[in-house]
């Protein structure tokens, strides 16, 4: 199946092979959604970071919010492996599918849920329902306060997520979001990434319960 653990331990043979750790483009975007979490975040004690890789922005989720409990899932088993490597006592790393793991955490526990450049797998692999159904799930996790960061690609030019980020797409789901959150950002870049040599639209959401 596409975007199973497979696809992504395949992908994970080569270490960071998005660049998440070493690309400008992909840290000057961690550090935009941080920046509104700190914004609005409030008391920030508990974050969930769904598809959180090698543990690039983990890491730097724990430089912004030094006394919060993180929590970084992925369904990629080398990933968490590398992941786990990353010394910090405020950081835990958890090897899961998220549509199936997300039912073992105490509901209005997470202040702060942040899911970057993933949605679109799940997106691909679900019914507009049960991706419905999941958000809403999400949502019962997250404290009476609780936000929620989206940073996605829209429209990649090439490579196998060129057909799942098509803006129609992120559209749809933008809107499914604003059927069970309150919206308060909605921003769009096109910046150069240097590792592509291309220029990339993306869009930050953030979400509030």
């Amino acid at each position: 199946m596409k975007w199973s653990q497979d696809y992504f331990n395949s992908e994970f043979n080569e270490k960071d092979p998005w660049k998440f750790f070493t690309s400008e483009y992909e840290q000057k975007k961690y550090e935009r959604q941080l920046g509104l979490i700190e914004q609005h975040g409030g008391n920030v004690k508990n974050i969930l970071e769904i598809g959180c890789a090698e543990g690039a922005h983990t890491r730097l989720i724990s430089n912004f919010f030094p006394h919060a409990k993180i929590i970084g899932i992925d369904i990629s088993e080398k990933a968490i492996s590398r992941a786990n490597e990353l010394v910090s006592e405020n950081i835990s790393f958890i090897h899961n599918d998220i549509l199936d793991g997300i039912n073992n955490f105490e509901d209005r526990f997470f202040d702060v849920i942040i899911w970057s450049e993933s949605i679109y797998y799940i997106g691909d692999r679900v019914s507009a329902f049960r991706l419905f159904e999941f958000v809403k799930t999400l949502s019962q996790k997250m404290s009476d306060t609780g936000i929620i960061c989206l940073a996605n690609i829209i429209n990649q030019e090439s490579g196998p997520e060129e057909r799942i980020t098509k803006r129609p797409l992120m559209e749809i789901y933008y809107n499914i979001f604003t059927k069970i959150f309150l919206p308060i950002h909605l921003v769009e870049y096109n910046e150069y990434k240097k590792e592509s040599n291309h220029c990339h639209t993306y869009q930050i959401w953030l979400f509030k319960v």
